[in-house]
């Protein structure tokens, strides 16, 4: 019992370095340490990547300890679970692109997020559902049954604790996970831009451990060795030691600017994070600088710009990413810029060219449309939004510019229709119902205009527009 507390105690302790490195660094003000030891293909995840190896291979050399026709199950079972693992470990180096640099093939490129080829970066429901069961899945099998097992005897008689983590491994496990969900809550779940890879990474680190260890564990078993269960923890620990020099190795090897890059880039979306936009600015153009082919930067930096209502370098960004490739957000991007230029002609000839690429982006038909409208062609302004509403009927946006397109074309009844949608949908918008009245006088209806400019007033007693309105209709 003393062996198993003291084992269950180095294990959680193991998790808790690894998995609250960040926050400790980031207390000390080393952020970019923190960073260059966190973020994607840094120092962290090759260690990981090196621990799932070194599983694997412990428990192909336990399926061959197991021998005899009994122990044929267990065999296959842990040569199972050791492809499980070198899938694994291809899917965190995203199966050599980023060591071989091989591109995405056309091909497949609106299959896969921008740059990776990997299952988890698939374009795909059905990719990100079978993930979240077999995450479900092996929390089952790791956390659950052998602590169920543990505690409820009937279930000890069914089940054989051979290919079963232990109790204090169990534990970890389970540990790793629940301080993982509360890192990523308390300081991820107010802001969506906080950049969730610095826990995911320390906890990917963590459980490649606790991988490695559970192999020893089998292989323990398939020996038939009868050390003390401390054995485990000290192994893995001297294999944890090993690991991260040559984690560091190969972190080095990576390009110097592709790595400052990358230590700029995850900064920047935490400054991001905390509204200190000047600051994140400063760190992903720096970026940008050292690795001027990042489409997905340039865009991002772009729309930075132009939020800040600085046009010229929000052009000069969104410029490099045309130049760099054929992005609908990008072209989407300098047309908005072409249209606070009122250059409105180059604006739709570029938004056309974001339409081709990305047909199905209800806000590029949206933009389109206003587009159009400032040209005024209102024919094909109505169209462009009426196609960014058949692909987002709630675009309120996109129905106030039609509203707005119609009532310029004149159709009184088609604007009058399109505003009762959007009444239905804001039904708090006094402004809405102000139009309501405004397009019903002018059709004739003075009853329904009174009341829908009563219902303004409800909403917004002091709205000097509306009470001018009623009081005409009330002299005629």
């Amino acid at each position: 019992m003393r062996n198993s507390i003291r084992y269950t105690f180095a294990l959680l302790s193991a998790v808790a370095v690894i998995m609250l490195a960040r926050p400790i660094l980031r207390m000390l003000n080393q952020d970019e340490l923190a960073a260059w030891l966190l973020l994607e293909d840094g120092v962290i995840e090759n260690v990981s990547t090196l621990l799932l190896v070194a599983a694997a291979g412990t428990l192909l050399v336990a399926g061959t300890r197991s021998k005899g026709r009994s122990n044929r199950r267990v065999r296959w079972t842990l040569w199972a679970f050791a492809l499980l693992l070198f899938l694994g470990f291809a899917e965190e180096i995203d199966w050599g692109q980023r060591i071989f640099r091989y591109g995405v093939p056309e091909s497949l490129a609106q299959q896969f997020e921008p740059g990776e080829v990997s299952l988890h970066a698939m374009n795909n429901p059905v990719v990100d559902i079978a993930g979240l069961l077999f995450a479900g899945a092996s929390l089952m099998y790791l956390v659950v049954l052998p602590i169920a097992r543990a505690t409820y005897q009937p279930l000890a008689a069914k089940f054989s604790d051979t290919l079963l983590p232990s109790i204090p491994l169990a534990s970890a496990i389970a540990g790793a996970t629940i301080l993982m969900l509360a890192q990523l809550l308390m300081e991820g779940a107010a802001d969506e831009s906080f950049p969730h890879q610095l826990v995911t990474e320390g906890f990917e680190a963590a459980l490649s451990l606790l991988v490695l260890i559970f192999a020893v564990e089998l292989l323990r078993k398939a020996s038939g060795w009868t050390t003390r269960q401390s054995f485990e923890a000290v192994l893995c620990a001297v294999a944890c030691l090993a690991m991260l020099p040559a984690g560091i190795v190969l972190f080095m090897l990576t390009d110097a600017d592709v790595r400052r890059a990358a230590v700029y880039k995850v900064e920047g979306q935490y400054l991001l994070g905390l509204n200190r936009t000047d600051e994140a600015m400063e760190l992903l153009e720096s970026a940008a600088e050292l690795t001027p082919d990042d489409i997905d930067l340039l865009i991002q930096i772009g729309t930075l710009h132009m939020v800040a209502r600085r046009a010229d370098l929000a052009d000069r960004y969104f410029q490099q990413a045309i130049d760099r490739g054929d992005d609908a957000r990008a072209y989407l991007g300098l047309g908005g810029v072409r249209m606070v230029q009122g250059q409105m002609g180059e604006a739709a000839a570029l938004l056309e060219r974001a339409a081709e690429i990305d047909p199905d982006n209800e806000q590029i038909w949206k933009e389109l449309g206003s587009a159009y409208h400032m040209l005024g062609d209102l024919g094909r302004a109505t169209d462009a939004l009426r196609r960014a509403l058949a692909l987002d009927p709630h675009y309120g946006e996109a129905r106030r510019s039609l509203v707005n397109a119609l009532l310029d074309q004149g159709d009184l009844q088609s604007a009058d229709q399109e505003l009762r949608i959007l009444v239905t949908a804001q039904p708090d918008d006094a402004s809405l119902y102000h139009a309501l009245g405004l397009v019903n006088a002018e059709l004739g209806r003075r009853q329904e205009a009174r009341r829908f400019l009563e219902q303004a007033l409800e909403r917004q007693p002091d709205y000097p527009e509306v009470r001018a309105l009623l009081a005409e209709l009330g002299r005629g």
